[in-house]
């Protein structure tokens, strides 16, 4: 056994020197591999060429963009709440949910004692401003003469200007109950006023929603109607902090079935308490033709990497080495390790940065056998 030490020693130490000698060498190529076509083959390494990350499109497998779920809602500013304005009763209801209204259309009658005491609060105020106005005209006279004081104009003026402004807010109030201009400039009288009061559409739309009844007895306040213009919805999608850094304002939004492209017009700030997951929300034109309110939805999303002149390689093409990344590119008589910056990963692919261009061919599997000649553990399988 002592005899055999020697042996043992020099085998180990060859071995050892091998090795040194290989890193060596690898090195000195400048982490170039001479490897033959055989020799790539029989080590079963398959390339595939790099892309500019502006080429992901949402069908390109492992490709850039983002599959986000979520639902379609109603903007904000297109929908309409039909309110009672006044307290009152239902006398019908006029459309019917689903159907579409043009602006202007009559929606509902109610009956209420609250506007016919408006209008009668109108005719009221009208009649005294219009006495107030021709007392003033009288007493101007009248000064004007000398025949009274001049505090006696300033009182009669004073009542004038009380009476007008009271007549402004009864026309308000009744605006504001549903009555145009005209209608309240023909209350005029007793017999102009009416407890029936029309409500109609302020624009077209389609009726999303019907929260009353005939005869039902309303507040000041109650809904009666839903009504929206469906010719944009919002998407509120949800996304995971990763994938919300590389969302921004004006990427690109898609949803199958739809014909039109949308955006992302913007990202909350704070997690979901339930679901920890950022909403992001996009708007998508033409969407009443392929989308229904609250539907739930299946949406690409391509941030705008050609921006930044990102390129687009598969997640499986990269190794890492002493804290730093690198993909084995292809070059004539082998490959050369060459360093990258990975700047994002998702859905199997990552957007690089470094000294590569589209269109070189890459290394995708193979990667243990490059990997080990290039550290010098032994060469490619002849």
């Amino acid at each position: 056994m002592l005899s055999s030490s020697p042996i043992i020693s020099i085998s180990l130490m060859a071995t050892l020197l091998a090795l040194l000698a290989g890193a060596g060498a690898a090195g000195a190529a400048e982490n170039g591999l001479r490897l033959s076509e055989a020799q790539l083959q029989a080590a079963r390494v398959a390339f595939a060429p790099v892309q500019s990350a502006s080429d992901a499109t949402p069908d390109t497998p492992g490709g850039a963009a983002l599959r986000l779920v979520g639902r379609t809602l109603i903007p904000n500013t297109a929908l309409d709440v039909v309110l009672a304005p006044a307290a009152g009763r239902v006398e019908a209801l006029l459309v019917n949910p689903g159907e579409t209204v043009r602006a202007g259309q009559p929606l509902a009658r109610l009956h209420s004692a609250e506007v016919l005491a408006m209008q009668r609060e109108l005719v009221s105020a009208r009649a005294r401003a219009d006495v107030l106005r021709a007392r003033v005209t009288r007493d101007e006279s009248l000064y004007a003469d000398g025949i009274i004081a001049r505090n006696r104009l300033e009182e009669a003026r004073a009542e004038r200007d009380d009476a007008e402004a009271r007549l402004r807010e009864q026309r308000q109030l009744l605006r504001l109950a549903g009555l145009t201009d005209g209608a309240v400039d023909r209350i005029r009288g007793a017999t102009d006023i009416s407890a029936s009061l029309t409500l109609r559409a302020r624009r077209a739309g389609t009726v999303l929603h019907q929260d009353a009844r005939p005869g039902q007895a309303m507040n000041a306040g109650d809904v009666l109607y839903q009504i929206a213009t469906l010719d944009r919805l919002w998407l509120e999608l949800q996304a995971t902090r990763e994938q919300a850094r590389r969302i921004s304002s004006g990427d690109r939004v898609t949803v199958e079935g739809c014909p039109d492209p949308g955006q992302v017009i913007a990202t909350s700030l704070r997690l979901d308490d339930h679901s920890q997951t950022v909403t992001v929300r996009a708007e998508l034109p033409g969407s009443a033709q392929c989308l229904a309110p609250n539907q739930n939805v299946e949406a690409a999303l391509s941030p705008r990497a050609h921006a930044t002149g990102l390129l687009r390689v598969p997640e499986s093409a990269l190794i890492r080495q002493d804290g730093r990344d690198y993909v084995f590119l292809r070059e004539p008589g082998g490959v050369r390790a060459v360093e990258v910056q990975v700047e994002r990963r998702a859905g199997g692919s990552a957007q690089i940065s470094g000294a590569l261009q589209p269109g070189n061919e890459i290394a995708t599997t193979g990667l243990a056998a490059l990997k080990g000649q290039w550290h010098g553990l032994g060469a490619a399988a002849e």
